[in-house]
């Protein structure tokens, strides 16, 4: 692998999306959980005995949210009242899973499930856990039993969507989106991670509908106007995707990612000075933003490159010191880059371009090399 010095390298866009609990994709928020889980409840009509367990379903998670997990993991009253209560083993697996022990939830999940093999929502709930680990796979077959038991359990192949999208099984994960969407059709998130799905599919135009639909449904939906800014960058909307970010700061002032792709954007609308402001900004709010500060350093270095300065004036000592000054700050940017994000092959390809602009030809050889071993 062999790198030359390029100068046409286009600024990095960072698709970090929507904040939320799992990078990228949505997992299920609590109040919705308990809702949803109630409702369930309420539809279920089978034996006098899944009836008791379901009617008790409701009341113990709100149990959960009122005295806060920690509470509720330290009252083990109904375990010890009756140690064959599968709801007590779920109910406390959630707990755990809200203070991030997803092994020891897991294994509450294993003896409720064990006690009543056809718990579908334990099911449910081991698989969130499961994702929680990153183990997709056995994610995903939690979602299938889940599905198997309640076929229009909405939450179950949403999150089945989600676990198979990071997995890179993108088609499958749309499909799963579709279903859930085609049960509840207002599923504002749904219509989110599916257009996340074909965005990185390439379909362009696809995922802009499915944003649209959710800030239809949602207008302050931040993360999808920040998400249709993205896909219209890529397809060279500069301008528009402007627009969307705008809007997307304004319904979210701290939205950091926000600030970097917006100024990407104008970047490479050759607006370079308020560009280099919302790259401040981004560091500002998110100060190990290691994409930032390589943006906001090729935007240094490219102002140079793009004659952004005069010409005639740049013969003059203070433009050449003033210049000397910016690739210095470039430098210093690439630096903290490198050190916020150790294998940042761009950063060091930037970084070593720029020395080499300086005559540091030594200093820009070992950069490139860094990079071709990354």
């Amino acid at each position: 692998m062999s790198y030359k010095m390029d100068q046409d390298t286009h600024l990095e866009l960072l698709d970090d999306f929507d904040e939320t609990k799992h990078p990228f994709y949505y997992s299920l928020e609590s109040e919705e959980q308990v809702k949803y889980e109630a409702e369930e409840a309420a539809k279920r009509e089978t034996s006098e005995r899944e009836d008791e367990y379901y009617e008790r379903i409701p009341d113990q998670v709100i149990k959960i949210e009122a005295k806060h997990s920690k509470l509720a993991l330290d009252d083990d009253t109904d375990i010890q009242f009756k140690p064959d209560n599968p709801v007590a083993y779920f109910n406390r697996g959630n707990a755990k899973t809200d203070l991030g022990q997803h092994h020891a939830a897991i294994s509450d999940f294993d003896i409720a499930i064990r006690l009543k093999p056809d718990y579908a929502m334990a099911y449910y709930h081991r698989g969130n856990a499961k994702t929680n680990l990153g183990q997709h796979d056995a994610a995903i077959s939690d979602f299938d039993i889940a599905i198997h038991f309640i076929p229009d359990y909405t939450l179950a192949y949403f999150n089945r969507g989600n676990a198979k999208a990071r997995l890179g099984q993108h088609h499958a994960a749309i499909s799963d989106f579709d279903i859930a969407i085609r049960i509840k059709p207002n599923y504002t998130k749904a219509y989110f991670n599916r257009g996340n799905a074909k965005m990185d599919l390439g379909q362009h135009a696809a995922a802009i509908s499915d944003f649209d639909i959710a800030i239809r449904i949602k207008p302050d939906y931040a993360g999808a106007y920040y998400n249709r800014g993205i896909v219209k960058a890529r397809l060279g909307q500069h301008d528009a995707a402007i627009a969307d970010y705008n809007i997307a700061i304004q319904l979210k002032p701290n939205y950091a990612g926000a600030y970097n792709n917006r100024g990407t954007a104008k970047a490479r609308l050759r607006r370079h000075a308020a560009a280099i402001a919302d790259f401040d900004i981004a560091i500002r709010l998110k100060p190990d933003y290691a994409g930032a500060y390589y943006n906001r350093g090729y935007t240094m270095y490219r102002l140079e490159l793009d004659d952004a300065v005069d010409l005639d004036y740049d013969l003059k000592r203070g433009a050449a010191m003033y210049r000397l000054e910016r690739f210095a700050a470039a430098i210093a940017d690439f630096d903290t880059a490198i050190r916020l994000k150790p294998d940042y092959t761009e950063a060091y390809i930037k970084r070593g371009n720029v020395k080499n602009l300086l005559g540091r030809t030594q200093e820009a050889k070992e950069d490139l090399r860094t990079a071709c071993s990354l």
